[in-house]
């Protein structure tokens, strides 16, 4: 059990909320942290989850120029809690998994890697003129989350193949934006 004013909850339940932030949050800020999202069901359990652990309420914003919603918390302490605990004010380059999801339970890796996936994943079935196949994937910015998130599905049994991809995303410097996807298919996914 975790602890913060006073509210209690679960490794698990803050996993799942740090898999979100993770995958379409940012958090690069020491006064605030947010998440853009288009899914009506996580933005509601972000909204109760904010409320649950930090008393907190979550009024989604509608994007003018897009059909995803901006989630935006400000709160120092609440960033500071999220700090210690492993999120670090870190650009999508530079993300990672926490520690205490690397080190935590089966259930509390299992419950960041749904947070990721529904945020940053895909899945998509594959059919050739003999069979059908599901393809499963994860793609990131950030060389050093692509690494983790294959060794976390190893700590499942699953076997991701990663590759490095350049995407016609241009970053502000100029550079061509590198992209690392973690793909598992078939019976593995």
């Amino acid at each position: 059990k975790l602890t913060f004013a006073e509210n209690t909850f679960t490794e698990e339940d803050l996993a799942r909320y740090v898999g979100y932030l993770v995958g379409d949050g940012t958090y690069n800020q020491d006064n605030y942290f947010g998440l853009t999202s288009m899914d009506s069901e996580i933005i509601n359990d972000f909204c109760s989850l904010s409320q649950k652990f930090f008393n907190k309420t979550v009024n989604p914003i509608k994007k003018k120029d897009n059909q995803a919603y901006a989630l935006r918390l400000s709160s120092i302490s609440v960033r500071k809690f999220l700090f210690d605990l492993g999120l670090g004010y870190k650009t999508a380059y530079d993300k990672h998994i926490p520690f205490f999801v690397m080190q935590g339970s089966r259930e509390t890796k299992r419950q960041f890697l749904r947070g990721l996936f529904d945020t940053d994943g895909f899945a998509t079935t594959q059919r050739t003129t003999t069979s059908e196949f599901v393809h499963v994937g994860f793609s990131t910015c950030s060389e050093r989350l692509s690494s983790e998130v294959q060794t976390l599905l190893l700590s499942f049994g699953l076997i991701g193949r990663r590759r490095r991809r350049v995407v016609s995303y241009i970053k502000q410097d100029g550079t061509k934006c590198i992209s690392w996807e973690l793909t598992m298919y078939s019976e593995d996914a």
